[in-house]
């Protein structure tokens, strides 16, 4: 992770965090209030990692603080004139942690009270997510809890306080409106941007917000994340995007992540995406399970980021090199491919097609799309998954190596052969013939026949 500090209002960004957070407290019957010893606290930080710091922190508060009972948040200059610091702190009438759990709390996956008397389930990674960027910051969260009484979470920040001119261009550049930063978060991004377009597409499938946010935030550094909240979503978002792998937890509401499993492994156009389960179950039979319904690869939490991320970018690597393999085969034997099982069915199809229909110049991709029954989008992003190769590439590839056959068996003049592997004219073909293969097609056959005779 990595910061972007701007010069901002430390203080005014965390009251409007706060208010925006109060329709979520007023729905809880929960009192949600704010106190600042200083009105105003100019400092350089990163807005993103705050509001994640403090909405965690708050939302944690808010979950587990039973009706008519308060939160309340409350900020106040510490340390030096030389070395300025605010803490800011959370404090809830909560069922509070014991203290033999408290030291456990920022550990991923974790939960202070496990028990089956827990009101509302969390996902233990949105107070690790808070640590992580708190002390990227070069600051401490740190907790104060008894049970029956309630938790005191403090995040304590050094002030590095930009000059005057950044603070006067980051007021005038924008306001903080935050109507309510508990809302749903979309499932799906905005359309990625040309930075974008060349990552892999990871999809991450998992219903619990802070897992989402803590994988997407891994994870988004060297790929585009996509994310669903359950199995249901999470398949349509596969139909839709046909991502390079998908992340997926087991226990979800509506479709848990088994079932999605075997729909995507038993659908042709999907079958290829590599599926990685995240569970905490960890039993050998919930590890065959997963395996059973078409699972690459299986990881248990709690996990660390540096496998989380070494599975992910083996698969995709993994992936890639079936692809350079494949596009290298193909040029080279168009009747001889070596493929993996799992996509012989519809390569055989695609290549019949295109073999059935190679001398025919009027060959369209939407026609040959239609022939395999799938649509041309579904069609390109299935070859580009395969073969690393778009369709129009491959068909192409495909005539000038069967042309290469033909010239050295004698099958007929240049022209003849032109046409038959569907060029529309002999010079177009001759050009093609040269760019592949690095010499015109009558020299093709004379070396050819030379290195025979040889």
């Amino acid at each position: 992770m990595k910061l972007h500090r701007e010069p901002g209002e430390l203080i005014g960004f965390v009251r409007e965090l706060v208010r925006g957070l109060v329709p979520m407290a007023e729905r809880r019957q929960i009192s949600l209030t704010f106190e600042s010893e200083v009105e105003h606290l100019p400092a350089l930080f990163d807005p993103d990692a705050i509001e994640k710091i403090f909405v965690n922190l708050i939302s944690n508060a808010l979950k587990f603080s039973s009706e008519e009972s308060q939160v309340s948040v409350g900020a106040r200059l510490a340390g030096s004139s030389e070395l300025p610091s605010v803490v800011i702190s959370v404090v809830d009438t909560g069922p509070g942690i014991p203290e033999e759990q408290v030291h456990r709390i920022f550990e991923r996956f974790q939960q202070g009270d496990t028990s089956s008397r827990r009101q509302h389930e969390g996902s233990g990674i949105g107070l690790t997510l808070a640590r992580d960027l708190t002390e990227l910051h070069d600051g401490t969260l740190t907790v104060d809890s008894v049970v029956g009484e309630g938790s005191r979470f403090e995040v304590t920040l050094p002030v590095d306080t930009p000059d005057d001119a950044q603070v006067s261009e980051r007021a005038a550049a924008e306001t903080v409106l935050l109507e309510d930063v508990a809302a749903p978060r979309d499932r799906l991004p905005s359309k990625p941007d040309e930075e974008t377009l060349d990552r892999p597409t990871i999809l991450v499938v998992e219903d619990n917000a802070d897992v989402r946010d803590y994988l997407r935030t891994h994870l988004g550094r060297d790929n585009y994340v996509i994310e669903a909240e359950d199995g249901s979503l999470g398949l349509e978002a596969a139909q839709e995007h046909e991502p390079d792998l998908i992340l997926s937890d087991v226990m979800m509401p509506n479709m848990d992540g088994y079932e999605m499993c075997r729909l995507i492994k038993a659908n042709e156009k999907l079958r290829h995406i590599p599926i990685v389960m995240l569970t905490a179950k960890a039993s050998e039979r919930d590890t065959i399970e997963g395996l059973q319904s078409g699972a690459d690869d299986y990881l248990e939490k709690p996990f660390s980021v540096a496998e989380l991320t070494t599975r992910v970018s083996n698969l995709i690597s993994t992936r890639r090199e079936l692809h350079e393999a494949f596009s290298r085969e193909i040029f080279v034997r168009p009747a001889d491919i070596e493929i993996t099982p799992e996509e012989e069915v519809f390569l055989d199809r695609l290549l019949d097609a295109i073999n059935t229909h190679l001398g025919d110049a009027n060959l369209t991709i939407d026609w040959l799309a239609d022939d395999v029954g799938l649509s041309r989008r579904q069609l390109e992003r299935r070859v580009e998954a395969v073969t690393g190769q778009s369709p129009a590439a491959l068909v192409r590839r495909f005539r000038l190596e069967r042309a290469s056959q033909l010239l050295r068996a004698r099958a007929g003049t240049v022209s003849e052969i032109s046409y038959a592997v569907g060029f529309r004219s002999p010079a177009h073909f001759s050009k093609a013939f040269r760019q592949a293969f690095g010499e015109p097609p009558s020299e093709h056959v004379r070396l050819r026949s030379e290195s025979e005779e040889a």
